[in-house]
């Protein structure tokens, strides 16, 4: 996503949707977030 992102060169902006149960949605969320980001900052 990245790579093609900065080939257009366009704003990174990035948009996850992440449906889990309530009781651990936010914590859930972090945590894909914070992997999501380990693998992006890589092409950055």
């Amino acid at each position: 996503m990245v790579k093609e992102v900065r080939e257009k060169q366009v704003p990174l902006k990035m948009h996850l949707i992440y449906t889990r149960p309530t009781e651990s949605k936010y914590r859930d969320t972090i945590t894909l977030y914070a992997e999501v980001m380990k693998q992006a900052v890589k092409h950055l």
